[in-house]
């Protein structure tokens, strides 16, 4: 009905169905997997919640396959989890996990009944699902190994673009980079070892850090005039918010208490913050809240996302409608809010990551319809797509056009593998 989860068992040829454990309330819960003796049935659990906060809320439960009786396999919670597996003798798990938010997924071992937890892998790779060998000695799992580095391209020609950051392990904005209007530049790096902002002049050097603290904080911009940088962080608590800082990293200020808001960008004229909320319980839509802090203001009532402002603070553009069958539209809509002034169909390969070109041309968007992630554009004219850069391998993860007509882009070389590991035991 919504609210409520069954965990149902059934004969291999679908007989005897029946409701082993109703599961009450509004809750994440799946991947049953029956242990190799078939006297239980592990599976994942959480509070909704804890939804888009950074606050781990999965666990791993078991039940009994005979009365339904539950017994926690852990207490510990992860922020994301994919594919349990048994080991052999129902001793205990392996799963691919997130510990915590913006981590990558790493491989643990789970003890039975005893509740230990362990970490297999302990890299900056991305584990996705775990396959056992049938005595356990190894285990299968697919890697992902991303190098994303800051490339500049001048007036905009990608193809005269030159690396400015280097070196694996920082993840150098890969949740987000932006101009700043003195030129420099502003983005998300882990290199402090959590998810901070960072500053550094065009040409790579003069890397500063802004925030600190060991909460993360990712998706940074710049207002016009200078003065701040706006960001989403959890610094106070679980959820991600919209905050905004002095230029300089100092006086930070939280500007939304929602459940959860990102993609955040000041009004050219300084006064106002544009983000989406995401988060359970509440349908992503497009708000405002005074720059100095205040009211928010609702400016969509159909689902919409990835909001950027026109140069001239007008109107912004933001993904909008769509539902289960119906794919949603690019939408202009007036900055203070209503009825979208003009709609754009949006192609299958659509990645997100709207921004408004600063000459006014168009909306650019990331797209993967030839393979590789690219900046497109979709004219304000109308018309056919526009290709905008031609990245033949490394994929476009964030960027942004300055008002001189540079690009900045985040391009990530991505290498996916299956690998055996041996002896985790």
């Amino acid at each position: 009905d919504g609210e409520n989860r069954l965990l149902v068992v059934a004969d291999a040829d679908g007989a005897g169905e029946r409701t082993l454990v109703p599961i009450k309330g509004p809750t994440i819960f799946g991947l049953p997997t029956w242990s190799p003796d078939s006297k239980r049935i592990a599976c994942v659990y959480g509070s909704l919640e804890n939804l888009n906060t950074s606050t781990p809320y999965l666990g791993v439960t078991s039940y009994d396959a005979a009365d339904g009786a539950e017994t926690k396999v852990t207490n510990e919670r992860w922020v994301g989890i994919s594919q349990l597996a048994w080991l052999p003798d129902s001793s205990g798990l392996v799963m691919s996990a997130a510990e915590q938010e913006l981590s990558p997924s790493q491989i643990w071992q789970l003890s039975f009944p005893s509740g230990e937890t362990r970490r297999v892998t302990n890299d900056l790779n991305t584990y996705y699902g775990a396959s056992l060998t049938a005595d356990a000695s190894a285990l299968v799992t697919v890697q992902t190994d991303r190098v994303p580095n800051v490339w500049v391209a001048p007036a905009g020609d990608a193809a005269r673009a030159r690396q400015i950051t280097s070196g694996a392990g920082k993840f150098d904005g890969y949740y987000g980079v932006a101009w700043m209007p003195d030129g420099r530049i502003v983005y998300s790096s882990i290199a402090s070892g959590s998810w901070d902002i960072w500053t550094m002049n065009a040409d790579g050097s003069g890397a500063r850090q802004l925030t600190v603290g060991g909460r993360a904080s990712y998706g940074p911009s710049a207002s016009a005039d200078g003065r701040y940088i706006i960001f989403v962080s959890n610094r106070a608590g679980g959820t991600f918010n919209v905050w905004r800082m002095d230029a300089d990293g100092s006086n930070p200020k939280q500007l939304t208490f929602g459940k959860g808001e990102n993609f955040a960008h000041a009004t050219p004229d300084g006064r106002w913050v544009v983000y989406a909320t995401v988060g359970y319980g509440q349908m992503n839509l497009i708000w405002k809240v005074p720059i100095d802090g205040g009211e928010p203001v609702q400016l969509t009532n159909k689902p919409s996302s990835w909001p950027f402002v026109s140069p001239d603070g007008k109107s912004f553009v933001c993904t909008y409608g769509g539902g289960p069958d119906t794919p949603p539209k690019l939408a202009l809509v007036p900055v203070d809010g209503g009825e979208p002034t003009k709609l754009f169909d949006i192609p299958p390969s659509f990645r997100a990551n709207t921004v408004w070109l600063p000459d006014n041309r168009g909306i650019a968007f990331l797209d993967s319809r030839d393979g590789t992630v690219n900046v497109w554009m979709q004219p304000l004219a109308g018309g056919k797509h526009v290709k905008l850069t031609d990245f033949k391998t490394d994929a476009v993860a964030a960027y942004d056009w300055s008002r001189d007509n540079r690009l900045v882009s985040t391009r990530s070389v991505e290498t996916t593998s299956v690998v055996l590991i041996r002896d985790f035991r």
